[in-house]
């Protein structure tokens, strides 16, 4: 049996956009107050992203890259995509290659109903290049084609929206800065 290995952890700071290497060589681009922990083993690669977004460029190997965020898994061998953890939901987005995502067995956001030993696996979405996948309490909210380099220009510094709210525009924002926006007139 694999020993149980040890988790590294590796984080940014508000307003910072990070990149580090990993022992793999993979690399992993974090954006603002983005927190998340690596562990090796023989037969896996594991990330377990605590909070905020980041990309994955993957190197290619024989063990699986699997990100764990919000009781999903993400599974990748050779690839690049992005993982985004909001409050309420969290996305994957799919740069180049593939991945699946899937619930994860008994994680966060799933039923409480009893579990055998012989219950299915949670189905895996297959992502395509473009493809942005949202998460909710276990379920798919939404599986949609975006811009993939609208979607990583945060990595320059630069926010573009399109089609959202004020608020989720503000929101999106405030991760960025200790200095907080605020609407105060409701009917904005």
């Amino acid at each position: 049996a694999d020993p149980a290995p040890q988790a590294l952890t590796y984080a940014s700071a508000i307003g910072e956009i990070r990149t580090d290497t990993l022992a793999d060589g993979s690399q992993v681009t974090l954006n603002t107050d983005s927190e998340f922990t690596v562990s090796y083993s023989e037969t896996e690669r594991r990330v377990d992203l605590v909070r905020g977004q980041a990309l994955f460029a993957v190197a290619p190997e024989a063990r699986p890259f699997t990100v764990n965020a919000a009781g999903t898994e993400t599974r990748a061998l050779g690839t690049m995509f992005e993982i985004f953890l909001g409050p309420e939901d969290m996305s994957v987005t799919l740069i180049e290659g593939s991945v699946s995502v899937a619930p994860k067995a008994g994680g966060k956001g799933q039923g409480t109903g009893t579990t055998t030993a012989r219950s299915e696996p949670p189905a895996a979405t297959r992502l395509r290049p473009g493809d942005r996948l949202v998460m909710r309490a276990g379920h798919i909210a939404s599986l949609t084609q975006v811009d993939t380099q609208a979607a990583l220009s945060w990595r320059s510094g630069m926010l573009q929206f399109q089609d959202v709210t004020l608020e989720d525009a503000v929101t999106e924002m405030n991760r960025y800065s200790a200095t907080v926006i605020r609407i105060d007139d409701p009917d904005l």
